[in-house]
């Protein structure tokens, strides 16, 4: 499996430390985190993301065609494994 054929990403808490690097907003922050997501993998973040990045996380996973995305202690199928 090569570096981007990736089976399971995960993203850690997102803070707001990284504001000149990857965006103003918590949002944006997980905009460009998600950026690490890979089609047919599985991703996952912690339970304690704020409903805000979480809302994003779960877009980018459906947009970078993630089979599935946990996220505060939900399973999100978004695509049937092949």
């Amino acid at each position: 499996m090569s570096s981007r054929q990736v089976s399971t990403v995960g993203i850690t808490s997102l803070g707001i430390e990284h504001t000149n690097l990857l965006g103003s907003t918590i949002e944006e922050i997980a905009w460009q985190k998600a950026g690490i997501m890979k089609p047919g993998s599985i991703a996952f973040t912690i339970d304690q993301q704020p409903i805000g990045a979480l809302k994003v996380l779960k877009q980018r996973a459906a947009e970078k065609k993630v089979r599935d995305f946990w996220g505060n202690k939900e399973v999100y199928r978004l695509r049937r494994p092949a």
